[in-house]
Protein backbone atom coordinates (compact mmCIF):
# COMPACT_ATOMS: atom_id res chain seq x y z
CA UNK A 1 0.00 0.00 0.00
CA UNK A 2 1.56 3.32 -1.06
CA UNK A 3 0.92 6.76 0.35
CA UNK A 4 -2.13 7.65 -1.80
CA UNK A 5 -3.74 4.33 -0.88
CA UNK A 6 -3.18 5.08 2.81
CA UNK A 7 -4.69 8.55 2.50
CA UNK A 8 -7.71 7.25 0.57
CA UNK A 9 -8.22 4.50 3.15
CA UNK A 10 -8.13 7.05 5.97
CA UNK A 11 -10.61 9.35 4.23
CA UNK A 12 -12.99 6.43 3.52
CA UNK A 13 -12.84 4.96 7.01
CA UNK A 14 -12.78 8.01 9.29
CA UNK A 15 -16.16 9.53 10.09
CA UNK A 16 -16.83 13.19 10.86
CA UNK A 17 -16.01 14.16 14.43
CA UNK A 18 -18.85 16.60 15.08
CA UNK A 19 -17.70 17.50 18.58
CA UNK A 20 -14.23 18.59 17.48
CA UNK A 21 -15.41 19.73 14.02
CA UNK A 22 -12.74 17.58 12.39
CA UNK A 23 -13.94 16.53 8.97
CA UNK A 24 -12.45 13.78 6.79
CA UNK A 25 -10.67 16.25 4.53
CA UNK A 26 -8.99 17.83 7.51
CA UNK A 27 -8.06 14.42 8.88
CA UNK A 28 -6.58 13.56 5.51
CA UNK A 29 -4.49 16.72 5.55
CA UNK A 30 -3.37 16.03 9.10
CA UNK A 31 -2.37 12.49 8.20
CA UNK A 32 -0.50 13.84 5.24
CA UNK A 33 1.63 15.80 7.71
CA UNK A 34 1.90 12.68 9.90
CA UNK A 35 3.16 10.67 6.95
CA UNK A 36 5.70 13.43 6.28
CA UNK A 37 6.85 12.94 9.86
CA UNK A 38 7.23 9.20 9.36
CA UNK A 39 9.14 9.69 6.13
CA UNK A 40 11.41 12.19 7.87
CA UNK A 41 12.27 9.73 10.61
CA UNK A 42 12.85 6.91 8.13
CA UNK A 43 15.42 9.07 6.34
CA UNK A 44 17.44 9.44 9.52
CA UNK A 45 16.00 12.70 10.85
CA UNK A 46 16.67 13.76 14.42
CA UNK A 47 13.71 14.04 16.79
CA UNK A 48 14.77 17.47 18.05
CA UNK A 49 14.48 18.81 14.48
CA UNK A 50 11.02 17.38 14.00
CA UNK A 51 8.93 20.35 15.16
CA UNK A 52 10.79 22.81 12.94
CA UNK A 53 10.59 20.51 9.93
CA UNK A 54 6.95 19.85 10.65
CA UNK A 55 6.09 23.55 10.81
CA UNK A 56 7.87 24.23 7.52
CA UNK A 57 5.90 21.52 5.74
CA UNK A 58 2.53 22.37 7.28
CA UNK A 59 0.45 25.39 6.35
CA UNK A 60 -2.48 24.44 8.52
CA UNK A 61 -1.51 22.35 11.57
CA UNK A 62 1.17 22.20 14.21
CA UNK A 63 2.51 18.88 15.45
CA UNK A 64 0.48 19.22 18.66
CA UNK A 65 -2.70 19.74 16.61
CA UNK A 66 -1.98 16.63 14.52
CA UNK A 67 -1.39 14.67 17.72
CA UNK A 68 -4.79 15.86 18.98
CA UNK A 69 -6.50 14.84 15.75
CA UNK A 70 -4.85 11.41 15.84
CA UNK A 71 -5.99 10.92 19.43
CA UNK A 72 -9.60 11.57 18.37
CA UNK A 73 -9.61 9.10 15.47
CA UNK A 74 -11.35 5.74 15.86
CA UNK A 75 -11.01 3.55 12.79
CA UNK A 76 -13.54 0.79 12.30
CA UNK A 77 -11.67 -2.54 12.42
CA UNK A 78 -11.95 -4.74 9.37
CA UNK A 79 -13.34 -8.26 9.41
CA UNK A 80 -11.27 -11.01 10.95
CA UNK A 81 -9.12 -12.83 8.47
CA UNK A 82 -9.36 -16.59 7.92
CA UNK A 83 -7.60 -18.91 10.32
CA UNK A 84 -4.28 -20.04 8.97
CA UNK A 85 -3.47 -23.66 8.35
CA UNK A 86 -2.07 -25.66 11.22
CA UNK A 87 1.67 -25.75 11.39
CA UNK A 88 3.77 -28.90 11.34
CA UNK A 89 4.21 -30.68 14.69
CA UNK A 90 7.34 -29.73 16.51
CA UNK A 91 10.11 -32.18 17.24
CA UNK A 92 9.94 -34.31 20.36
CA UNK A 93 11.84 -32.93 23.29
CA UNK A 94 14.70 -34.77 24.92
CA UNK A 95 13.93 -37.47 27.46
CA UNK A 96 13.92 -36.28 31.05
CA UNK A 97 16.32 -37.56 33.65
CA UNK A 98 15.51 -40.83 35.39
CA UNK A 99 13.68 -40.47 38.69
CA UNK A 100 15.15 -41.61 41.97
CA UNK A 101 14.61 -45.18 43.11
CA UNK A 102 11.72 -45.60 45.52
CA UNK A 103 12.13 -46.89 49.04
CA UNK A 104 12.09 -50.66 49.53
CA UNK A 105 8.62 -52.02 50.28
CA UNK A 106 7.67 -54.60 52.90
CA UNK A 107 8.18 -58.23 51.93
CA UNK A 108 5.08 -60.43 52.22
CA UNK A 109 5.09 -63.27 54.73
CA UNK A 110 2.76 -65.98 55.95
CA UNK A 111 1.02 -65.14 59.23
CA UNK A 112 0.01 -67.54 61.95
CA UNK A 113 -3.50 -67.68 60.45
CA UNK A 114 -2.12 -69.05 57.17
CA UNK A 115 -2.81 -65.81 55.23
CA UNK A 116 -0.35 -63.62 53.35
CA UNK A 117 0.62 -60.51 55.36
CA UNK A 118 2.37 -57.31 54.17
CA UNK A 119 3.83 -55.41 57.10
CA UNK A 120 1.02 -55.28 59.68
CA UNK A 121 -1.75 -55.86 57.11
CA UNK A 122 -3.58 -59.16 56.68
CA UNK A 123 -4.38 -59.46 52.95
CA UNK A 124 -7.01 -62.13 53.62
CA UNK A 125 -5.43 -64.31 50.89
CA UNK A 126 -4.67 -67.86 51.95
CA UNK A 127 -1.01 -68.79 51.57
CA UNK A 128 -1.47 -72.44 52.44
CA UNK A 129 -4.34 -74.82 52.02
CA UNK A 130 -6.72 -74.67 54.96
CA UNK A 131 -8.24 -78.06 54.15
CA UNK A 132 -7.36 -80.80 56.58
CA UNK A 133 -7.86 -84.54 56.57
CA UNK A 134 -8.84 -86.13 59.89
CA UNK A 135 -8.55 -89.87 60.07
CA UNK A 136 -10.67 -92.39 61.96
CA UNK A 137 -8.64 -92.43 65.18
CA UNK A 138 -9.12 -88.65 65.67
CA UNK A 139 -12.89 -88.75 65.21
CA UNK A 140 -14.94 -89.13 68.39
CA UNK A 141 -18.24 -90.97 68.75
CA UNK A 142 -19.55 -94.33 69.90
CA UNK A 143 -19.43 -97.04 67.24
CA UNK A 144 -22.38 -98.99 68.71
CA UNK A 145 -24.62 -99.01 65.65
CA UNK A 146 -27.01 -96.59 67.39
CA UNK A 147 -25.05 -93.34 67.90
CA UNK A 148 -24.89 -91.25 64.77
CA UNK A 149 -23.01 -88.10 65.96
CA UNK A 150 -19.27 -88.03 65.29
CA UNK A 151 -17.10 -85.05 66.12
CA UNK A 152 -13.63 -83.43 65.97
CA UNK A 153 -12.17 -80.87 68.37
CA UNK A 154 -10.98 -78.35 65.74
CA UNK A 155 -13.66 -75.93 64.44
CA UNK A 156 -14.23 -76.04 60.69
CA UNK A 157 -15.78 -73.59 58.27
CA UNK A 158 -19.50 -74.13 57.70
CA UNK A 159 -20.25 -75.91 54.43
CA UNK A 160 -16.76 -77.37 53.94
CA UNK A 161 -17.06 -80.78 55.66
CA UNK A 162 -16.72 -83.95 53.60
CA UNK A 163 -17.28 -87.41 55.15
CA UNK A 164 -15.87 -90.68 53.79
CA UNK A 165 -17.43 -93.92 55.04
CA UNK A 166 -15.26 -96.95 54.36
CA UNK A 167 -13.64 -94.98 51.50
CA UNK A 168 -16.94 -93.85 49.96
CA UNK A 169 -17.75 -90.12 49.84
CA UNK A 170 -21.14 -89.61 51.50
CA UNK A 171 -23.74 -87.22 50.19
CA UNK A 172 -24.50 -84.20 52.35
CA UNK A 173 -27.80 -82.55 53.15
CA UNK A 174 -31.21 -83.24 54.58
CA UNK A 175 -32.46 -86.69 53.58
CA UNK A 176 -28.88 -87.52 52.49
CA UNK A 177 -26.07 -89.48 54.13
CA UNK A 178 -25.04 -86.79 56.63
CA UNK A 179 -25.47 -83.19 57.77
CA UNK A 180 -22.95 -80.92 59.51
CA UNK A 181 -23.28 -80.68 63.29
CA UNK A 182 -22.47 -77.42 65.18
CA UNK A 183 -19.96 -76.30 62.50
CA UNK A 184 -17.61 -73.51 63.53
CA UNK A 185 -17.39 -74.59 67.18
CA UNK A 186 -15.19 -76.89 69.22
CA UNK A 187 -16.70 -80.39 69.04
CA UNK A 188 -18.34 -79.86 65.66
CA UNK A 189 -18.80 -82.78 63.32
CA UNK A 190 -21.47 -84.70 61.44
CA UNK A 191 -24.76 -86.50 62.02
CA UNK A 192 -24.37 -89.63 59.89
CA UNK A 193 -27.55 -91.33 58.73
CA UNK A 194 -25.94 -94.77 58.62
CA UNK A 195 -25.17 -97.54 61.10
CA UNK A 196 -21.55 -97.08 62.21
CA UNK A 197 -19.76 -99.94 64.00
CA UNK A 198 -16.19 -100.59 65.16
CA UNK A 199 -15.47 -102.21 61.82
CA UNK A 200 -16.26 -99.05 59.86
CA UNK A 201 -13.66 -96.38 59.01
CA UNK A 202 -14.52 -92.66 58.93
CA UNK A 203 -12.49 -89.84 57.38
CA UNK A 204 -13.33 -86.15 57.67
CA UNK A 205 -12.06 -83.40 55.36
CA UNK A 206 -12.79 -79.73 56.03
CA UNK A 207 -11.45 -76.17 55.90
CA UNK A 208 -10.20 -75.17 59.31
CA UNK A 209 -11.08 -71.79 60.75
Amino acid sequence: MDRPDIENFIQAEVKDNIQKEIKPINVRRAFGKLLDWIEFLSLGGVVVDLEAIFMKKSDAYTKAQVDLIVSEISLTPGPQGPIGSQGEPGQNGENGADGKDGADGDSPYIGINGNWWVGETDTGVRAVSAFKTIYDSEISGLRNGVNNIFTVTEPFKTGTLKVYFNGILLSKGNNADFVEHNSGTTGNGAVINRVVTNKDVLIFEYEAI
